[in-house]
């Protein structure tokens, strides 16, 4: 009789009766799964681990751990048996138990199966040759399977029915092991993730440029640290024969070099055998005797362990003129120390990417020539004279047609009348009268600087000045009593005059300094040099509390209302195309600028001055520095330092000079070196 699945085994009540659980043994079962869930180990160290606490804690004599997904179905992770159950037949367990596991799955609820309890199967199982009970409790997470938890027993006594406390526990065991499972899907995931991430990055750095070579080195590159190898070689498909293209980690490829040499040929020898796949080393000798050969003189060669060498095939393309033979090329991976236990993940998916982006150079490189030209031999004599001659009129329009010589330059918006405001004296600021913005006349009091130096010369100077005067007053005060006629008052009359005289001068001298210390003193109120407004941005931040150095920029003043310029700057090398002279422009050439706000509305201006010097701007970039004075009325509430864009009027020039004329001054530059 065949066993039979159900969720309530007909068995005996009155003979059903379980042994005592031992709850104290269920609790730290329990907690043991609790915390094996919480581990980040491997998925059969998990099973074990996990099987081996069940065989101790649920009265079962073999324990298996299944995972499932819909990729490859179910695959038993790991399983602990007992010595008992060492001895069953597990032949023809396989399709009962397979039946359950599907009805678990699919009803993602707990079923048991049972075997009947008189017939000749029951008296096999008392004899050890197989269980008298399966159990089997899914995995579940977000209503679906992640997978099973299955439990095996031979003893008659511990028959399991729906309500046995069992059932509870290894369900309760599955829902712990969730958080496991749940883990190990989400660092897959990731994993997934990291990789089709890597693959986008690869793609977009092999498709940047169409350049051959460029997209040879991108693919090396790229390549190398994903296949973990130590080297890659990018070769080229020509006819039946293979071109090292790219080398990983080298600027170029000397095909003359006797490795490139080997390393080719033996391309070759794959070829001709259709690209065994795997890595091929000496301890693996390929069985074609042309590989063999060509391997080890590739080996020598290069001081390669192992060698990989595999197509690249893009996708199929019914427009391909070598559609019968679709390969592009392919890669050669070499291992110096280490060799390579298999193939990456998905390296079928970058032979495609990087042949896709191959063949798409290799396109392009023939574009030039093959595009326009690939078709003139067939065309009539007629065709062929009438293609040169509208080429010559292209060529002559180009050289006769004039167009207006633009040079670009950048700048800003600044009025006229602006000044900058400039520390009198090392100090700090000790206050500030104005904010950006503030209206201010000529002579308002901006900031008060406050300087140490001068505050004890002063101090020093006025004490000298006072103790002077004191010593100059005694002496007045001695000359005077000599009037007495004391004939020692007489002997020392000369010499008190001599004093007195001295201290006059000195008192003068030091009278003198102070006026100076005064005037520098009053230096230190920084006052408006014209009328207008505070044009610096954030004063208080900038200098407040601040110290500064003598002919520091504190703030700049300007005039809004008045006229306004244009200061440009215009590189260098284009400089020579602008007509005038360093000082003074004569024929004041023509500007039309457009706002960095506003650049589809055009200003016009005149150029007024260019600097019979070369500076540098921001980025050191060698610049002339040109001003131009603008049409009235032409810019409506200008703001000063606003960013322009602007061309410089040069002429009439021919077309072909007007479009090609920093190649053509390149090329004079190049020709006179």
């Amino acid at each position: 009789m065949s066993p039979t699945m159900s969720s309530d085994p007909q068995i005996d009540p009155q003979s059903q009766r379980h042994d005592e659980l031992n709850w104290a043994g269920v609790d730290a079962l329990l907690r043991e799964v609790s915390q094996l869930s919480q581990s980040n180990d491997t998925l059969q160290n998990f099973a074990r681990q996990l099987t081996t606490r069940l065989l101790a804690g649920t009265f079962c004599e073999a324990a298996c751990l299944w995972q499932f997904d819909t990729e490859s179905g179910l695959v038993c992770a790991g399983e602990s048996v007992s010595p008992k159950a060492t001895r069953w037949s597990w032949s023809g367990l396989q399709r009962t138990r397979r039946e359950l596991m599907d009805a678990v799955i699919r009803e993602q609820k707990s079923r048991v199966i049972a075997f009947p309890g008189e017939n000749p199967t029951q008296i096999a199982l008392h004899e050890n040759s197989g269980p008298a009970w399966t159990l089997v409790s899914p995995i579940l997470h977000q209503g679906g399977v992640l997978g099973l938890i299955e439990n095996l027993g031979s003893q008659p006594s511990h028959h399991v029915g729906e309500n046995d406390p069992r059932i509870a526990i290894l369900e309760s065991v599955a829902a712990l092991c969730t958080e496991y499972f749940r883990s190990r899907r989400l660092a897959q995931l990731e994993a997934r993730l990291t990789h089709n991430s890597t693959l986008i990055e690869f793609a977009t750095a092999i498709g940047k440029n169409l350049d051959l070579e460029s997209t040879g080195i991108a693919i090396a590159e790229g390549l190398r640290p994903i296949m973990g190898c130590d080297r890659i070689t990018v070769l080229e498909r020509k006819g039946t024969d293979y071109h090292a293209l790219a080398v990983s980690g080298a600027p170029g490829v000397e095909r003359r070099a006797n490795v490139i040499q080997r390393l080719e040929q033996h391309v070759q020898a794959c070829a001709a055998a259709q690209f065994p796949t795997g890595p091929l080393s000496r301890e693996g000798v390929p069985a074609e005797p042309v590989i063999a050969v060509s391997l080890e003189s590739y080996l020598d060669a290069s001081g390669a362990r192992t060698v990989l060498v595999f197509p690249l095939e893009p996708p199929a393309d019914s427009s391909d003129p070598d559609a019968e033979n679709p390969k592009v090329g392919a890669i050669a991976c070499d291992w110096f120390t280490n060799s390579p236990v298999g193939l990456p993940a998905g390296w079928r998916t970058l032979s495609k990417l990087s042949a896709t982006a191959l063949r798409n150079s290799q396109r392009f490189h023939r574009i030039p020539w093959g595009a326009y030209w690939g078709q003139r031999s067939e065309l009539p004599e007629r065709s062929r004279r009438r293609r040169w001659i509208w080429l010559a009129v292209i060529v002559v329009a180009c050289a006769l047609i004039p167009l207006d010589l633009e040079i670009p330059a950048d700048g800003e918006l600044q009025p006229v009348e602006r000044r900058d405001v400039f520390a009198t004296d090392d100090a700090v600021v000790e206050e500030l009268h104005v904010e950006h913005g503030d209206q201010v006349a000529a002579g308002d009091l901006l900031a008060t600087l406050r300087s140490s130096r001068l505050d004890l010369e002063r101090h020093r100077v006025l004490g000298e000045l006072e103790s002077t005067r004191q010593r100059l007053n005694a002496l007045e005060a001695a000359r005077l009593g000599s009037e007495e006629g004391s004939l020692r008052v007489d002997r020392l009359a000369p010499h008190l005059s001599g004093e007195e005289a001295g201290l006059r001068e000195l008192v003068n001298s030091l009278e003198l300094q102070s006026a100076m210390l005064q005037e520098e003193l009053a230096q230190l109120q920084v006052r408006a040099p014209l009328a207008g407004k505070v044009l610096t941005w954030d004063l208080s931040q900038r200098l407040l509390a601040r110290p500064v150095q003598r002919g520091q920029a504190l703030m700049t003043v300007g005039d809004p209302t008045g006229p306004w310029r244009l200061e440009l700057q215009v590189p260098n090398r284009l400089i020579g195309h602008v007509p005038g002279t360093h000082d003074k422009i004569s024929t004041s050439p023509r500007v039309r600028f457009a706002q960095a706000t506003e650049p589809s509305t055009w200003y016009r201006g005149n150029v007024e001055q260019i600097a019979a010097v070369v500076d540098s701007d921001r980025k050191g970039v060698p610049v002339v520095r040109v001003t131009a004075r603008l049409d009235p009325g032409t810019v409506v509430d200008p703001r000063p330092g606003e960013a322009v864009h602007a061309r410089i009027s040069c002429g009439w020039r021919p077309a072909a000079y007007v479009w090609l004329h920093e190649l053509i001054s390149g090329f004079r530059s190049w020709i006179q070196l």
